[in-house]
Order: structure tokens, then C-alpha cells, then sequence
């Protein structure tokens, strides 16, 4: 199984130990959100797995697809085409969090279980760029080419009101936006955008709005350089680093 609150995207290897005197069969499934309610099937197996797998079990080339040992999870990849497994019309596309259970079911019906939480991210080629959206669709972020530290980065930017405070004597407009992972650098400018309505702000303090960015050693709200486009309704920033925790947009 992935770790608890990882990174994922496109085909997700899932790993794990399934055996025991009276084993059957095992399944595994996903559901959204932390606490699912609906499942949905992945995979289901009668054969036993009893081999821990090791990251020397793993050939880390980039020519090869790892495929699990329990199944193979397609979470979708829209970003650009992967062939042959994600073309352009491919159906798949999740984003946000999501849980795995793996559930384990002996010959007498007694059944174990075990789930991880992970969230489904953007991925960024750094050969040719590329851009995230929240899932509310209202911030963007537009990464150039040759633009970030490594061949490819996931990124999710998701509404989470529950994580930081709000800046203090400010109007919010709209959600804070968790951005993960927080502190990524960029060796060229990106664009940041976040939308709003306009029954959102006053009249009066329309020309009043500007991006903030919550910085996590200090605990506090920064202003970031950011201006206005009237016509699209959304505030606009060129950042070269990725905020933590979370971006919202303020009045001024």
C-alpha cells in the first residue's frame, strides 16, 4: 500500500501481504474521501501473496512501468498523453483524496481490513510544463517548461478551510487552498490565479484584492505581487516558490 497522505498519479502500484492457514481471497478497492461510502472494485485475487516486497526487489529505471504486487491502480492522467495506457480520450481523471482498502477474506468468512488515505495530484513534465487546478476550479497554477527541480512534480492545490486561520482583520473571499507539497521552487516565474465572483467583494473594494500566501516557519500571512484582470475575475501572481501551507485571496 501507498504511505498514509502520499502524492500520487496515473498507474499506482499497490504492495502488500496477503496470506495466512485459512487465506481465500483477497480484494482490493478505493473509495473518495477519507471516509468512504461507496467502494469501488480494483482488483480480486484467490492467490496468496507472502513475499514483502523491498525497494531492492524494484528496477527504478525510467523505461519500466512497477506493476504491484496486489494489482495496479489507474488513477487517470490528463496533463499530456502517456501511451499506450493514457491516451487523449482515456476515461479515468480522479483528484483529491481518496482511500484504499484491502480487504483479506478466510475459507470461514471472517474478513481483515486495511485502508490508506492519499491524495491524487497534478503532474508537472518539467520538459514541457504543464498547469494544476483545484477541484472547485478556481485556482490555477501555470508551471513553464525546464521550469521545476526534477524530471516530473506532483502538485495539489485543495480547498481546506480547517488547516491555518485566516489573516486576522481581513475579508476572505472564497476558500484558503492547501497547496501540497508547500516550498516547491521554481527556477522560473509561475502564474498563480484565483477566481471570484463579484457578489463576492464590495463596490468599494474591488480594486482592493491581492493574493496571500501563508508561510509555515513564520505562521504567518504574506502578500505576494499580485494584480487584478477584471475581465476574467480572477487575481493574478508570478511566484518562483510554492507558499505553505495554503493561498487564499484577501482584501487588502
Amino acid at each position: 500500500m501507498p504511505y498514509e497522505s502520499s502524492l500520487v498519479r496515473a498507474n499506482v502500484p499497490i504492495f502488500g501481504l496477503t496470506y495466512g492457514k485459512n487465506f481465500q481471497e483477497y480484494e482490493v478497492e478505493y473509495g473518495e474521501g477519507r471516509e468512504p461510502s461507496d467502494w469501488i472494485n480494483i482488483a480480486t485475487s484467490t492467490i496468496p501473496q507472502t513475499k514483502k516486497v523491498t525497494p531492492a526487489d524494484m528496477d527504478d529505471s525510467t523505461d519500466l512501468t512497477i506493476q504491484g504486487n496486489l494489482t495496479t491502480w489507474d488513477t487517470g492522467l490528463k496533463n499530456y498523453l502517456y501511451l499506450p495506457s493514457h491516451p487523449k480520450d482515456h476515461p479515468i481523471n480522479l483528484k483529491g483524496a481518496y482511500t484504499i482498502r484491502l480487504v483479506v477474506t478466510g475459507k470461514d468468512g471472517s474478513t481483515v481490513e486495511d485502508r490508506v488515505t492519499v491524495d491524487v495530484a497534478n503532474v508537472i513534465p518539467n520538459a514541457w510544463g504543464g498547469s494544476v487546478k483545484s477541484k472547485d476550479g478556481r485556482v490555477v497554477l501555470t508551471v513553464t517548461e525546464q521550469a521545476i527541480m526534477d524530471s516530473f512534480r506532483l502538485i495539489l492545490i485543495e480547498a481546506n478551510n480547517d488547516q491555518v486561520d485566516s489573516p486576522s482583520e481581513r475579508q476572505v473571499i472564497g476558500n484558503i487552498y492547501e497547496v501540497r507539497e508547500p516550498d516547491e521552487q521554481f527556477t522560473k516565474e509561475a502564474l498563480l490565479q484565483i477566481a471570484y465572483h463579484k457578489d463576492e467583494i464590495s463596490i468599494a473594494n474591488q480594486n482592493q484584492l491581492g493574493i496571500y500566501g501563508f508561510n509555515s516557519k513564520t505562521k504567518e500571512w504574506e502578500y505576494i505581487d499580485s494584480k487584478r484582470d477584471e475581465n476574467e475575475n480572477t487575481v493574478i501572481a508570478k511566484v518562483r516558490k510554492l507558499h505553505s501551507h495554503s493561498l487564499c485571496i484577501d482584501d487588502e
